[in-house]
């Protein structure tokens, strides 16, 4: 059976539809998740920043390490991608979204219930499994969201990180989609 060419039109239309929709379900999630559906601490607005600077510093430092750049151009750059969702096209920002393991899907997740609690470990087990990539917490950046220090930002609000989360779930979500490879959507809460 033959087979029509592909159009280079309709490629990129797929890949800006999947883009979109996925990243749209992404934010709702986290924001859904940020409003308290999920077990997080009180809202401190000190320990945020702490947390926040944490995540800044580690950034940071793989910045200095696999970039190597300018320690202030580094601190900028992370700054400007945990505070305002700023991007950027460098190799080493690009690095912070990798799956730890080759994945034959990605999965964006909010919640995940056994029994009567929360279990992000089930989560985590059922992703190495079914080896799908997820942004948190089997990504460079996914891990140093589980730093004790940074603690996946959980003394912060939604309006503390919702730039943060945005643009990070755009850059994962980016690895996908110019593959065939599913995109899985969990949304598991109580």
């Amino acid at each position: 059976m033959a087979t029509a060419a592909r159009s280079p039109i309709v490629a990129p239309a797929k890949v800006i539809v999947v883009l979109a929709v996925a990243v749209a379900v992404a934010v709702a999630v986290r924001q859904h998740t940020a409003a308290g559906d999920q077990v997080h601490e009180e809202p401190d607005p000190d320990k945020c920043a702490r947390q926040q600077e944490d995540l800044i510093s580690q950034i940071a430092r793989a910045c200095i390490d696999e970039g190597g750049h300018a320690d202030a151009d580094c601190g900028g750059a992370a700054r400007a991608f945990v505070v305002h969702g700023m991007r950027y096209t460098s190799a080493w920002f690009a690095n912070l979204f990798v799956p730890e393991h080759k994945a034959s899907s990605m999965s964006l997740w909010s919640g995940f219930w056994h029994g009567s609690q929360p279990s992000k470990e089930q989560v985590d087990m059922w992703a190495r499994r079914s080896k799908s990539a997820m942004l948190h917490p089997l990504t460079r950046l996914g891990e140093m969201l589980d730093n004790s220090e940074t603690s996946v930002l959980k003394s912060c609000t939604w309006a503390d990180t919702e730039k943060f989360w945005t643009a990070a779930s755009r850059e994962f979500v980016g690895q996908f989609v110019r593959t065939d490879e599913p995109i899985n959507i969990l949304v598991n809460k109580r």
